[in-house]
């Protein structure tokens, strides 16, 4: 299950209403190890020097981060795969995603949702999604 923040839900009510337009509409993938929550209180991104860390950016203006992933429509996932850099050192387990509306810190957390399964990504790993493997619904 996927959790919008109370950004996105004013989001997409501008949008909706053509309040607010999207002229480059770039988001951001990434981990925390906890849940981040609707207001990012809980948000816990690998942070320590030299973690190497970065969300990664997506974009769905030319339609290739992302899909329609279901014969319903309403569901959509990544269709590519999301890669994170290489890690300098010991990121954690890390437990949640969340998705952003920029790549640096004071970005508004757009979704999150917990990991099928907690991951420990240890110095040298590479955090990556398959494609497909990020699901995201308003039901």
């Amino acid at each position: 299950m996927v959790g919008f923040s109370d950004s996105l839900e004013n989001q997409i009510l501008k949008h909706r209403f053509s309040i607010l337009k999207c002229a480059t509409c770039f988001m951001f993938v990434g981990l925390s190890s906890q849940d981040p929550l609707d207001d990012a209180s809980g948000l816990s991104e690998p942070a320590q020097a030299g973690s190497l860390y970065a969300r990664v950016r997506t974009t769905h203006t030319t339609g290739t981060s992302w899909q329609v992933a279901d014969a319903t429509g309403v569901t959509i996932d990544n269709a590519v795969i999301i890669t994170f850099p290489t890690a300098g050192n010991v990121w954690g387990t890390m437990t949640h995603f969340a998705i952003f509306s920029g790549g640096t810190a004071g970005a508004s957390v757009l979704c999150s949702g917990q990991l099928t399964a907690s991951k420990l990504v240890e110095s040298g790993d590479t955090a990556r999604f398959a494609a497909g493997a990020l699901d995201i619904c308003l039901k």
